[in-house]
């Protein structure tokens, strides 16, 4: 699992522990020249699957009022085992962590992650100076998860 970047904005949406709270984010999108990360940039409610395919990560978001390692590992297994398709979850304690069940040869094994938060506005702004591809891509993303979500409403 690459580290995640998420922005503050998402990960206060993710800790309100709503109901069926899903993010949107993209593998491998951001680089500081020694470390590549993912970033998780949307949350919704709900997931509706004519988002799917608009992020290459997409995880439903778990509440657990405890951060106890073994819970963490229970609740995940247990939210893959009902929803294999989805093999990263985001678990909303008192903190947000991020897990991964990646399968091997003698079970799964679930990675468990934190994430570094970044505000939305200070990443895009920095992002329009040095590389305003990057700022583009990530607006335009939003754009289009928030068009299908309201389309599949």
């Amino acid at each position: 699992m690459n580290k995640i970047v998420v922005f503050r904005e998402v990960e206060k949406m993710a800790l309100s522990h709503l109901e069926s709270m899903v993010l949107f984010g993209e593998s491998d999108l951001v680089s500081d020249g020694k470390e590549v990360y993912d970033l998780v940039f949307h949350a919704k409610r709900t997931y509706p699957y004519s988002t799917r395919g608009e992020a290459s990560i997409i995880m439903p978001v778990l509440n657990l009022r405890s951060g106890d390692r073994d819970e963490i590992v229970k609740k995940v297994y247990n939210a893959y085992s009902s929803h294999p398709d989805f093999t990263r979850y985001a678990v909303a304690g008192t903190s947000l962590k991020f897990c991964e069940v990646i399968p091997g040869d003698y079970g799964k094994n679930i990675v468990i992650a934190k994430a570094r938060p970044v505000s939305k506005r200070e990443f895009l702004n920095l992002s329009k100076k040095e590389s305003p591809e990057l700022a583009r891509h990530v607006m335009e993303k939003i754009r289009v998860i928030d068009r299908n979500y309201h389309a599949a409403s």
